[in-house]
């Protein structure tokens, strides 16, 4: 089904609005519509299914730890963070990649990429004592991987913008 969106989405809204799924089934709905809405860059949709689909599966794997679904938990919170940061509200991204960080266990190799984004973010609200520290962490504890190489590289970049900075008339570029 979500392979051929076009056909599955009118059939997870009918169930979403006719009221009648427990909890568990109305996590799944939610959790594929806001799939289908992101996929259309249907941001609002996205995160208010996202978002309620996040808070049913955490109140699953309280009450009942055997039924918890840590994939779509993970996958909820990188769709929040990817929809909050189109959204311009960096602030309620940082914070969902902070829990998605949380949610991996330290040798996952996710992390890498989750930091890398956080990076990003990070440099998107100028502030670049943080970015760099996370691009240092990463090229670090990463060093031969993609991720690693890549902050190595924007490191790297951003030294020789400061250094190229000393000789420009206003000092920066």
């Amino acid at each position: 089904n979500t392979d051929e969106g076009d056909k599955a989405v009118p059939l997870w809204e009918s169930l979403y609005n006719a009221g009648v799924l427990d909890e568990t089934k109305m996590a799944y709905t939610e959790f594929f519509l806001a799939r289908e809405a992101q996929k259309k860059r249907d941001l609002k949709n996205a995160y208010t299914y996202a978002q309620s689909s996040l808070n049913r599966f955490a109140e699953i794997a309280e009450r009942t730890p055997e039924q918890a679904d840590s994939d779509k938990v993970t996958s909820l919170l990188g769709s929040l963070m990817d929809i909050t940061e189109s959204a311009g509200r960096l602030n309620e991204a940082q914070d969902y990649a902070k829990r998605y960080m949380e949610m991996l266990p330290e040798n996952d190799p996710l992390r890498q990429s989750v930091l890398f984004r956080t990076s990003q973010i990070f440099k998107k609200q100028g502030n670049t004592l943080e970015w760099r520290k996370a691009l240092t962490e990463i090229s670090q504890k990463y060093p031969d991987t993609f991720y690693g190489r890549m902050a190595t590289s924007e490191l790297r970049g951003d030294g020789l913008s400061r250094e190229a900075a000393q000789f420009s008339p206003i000092g920066q570029l």
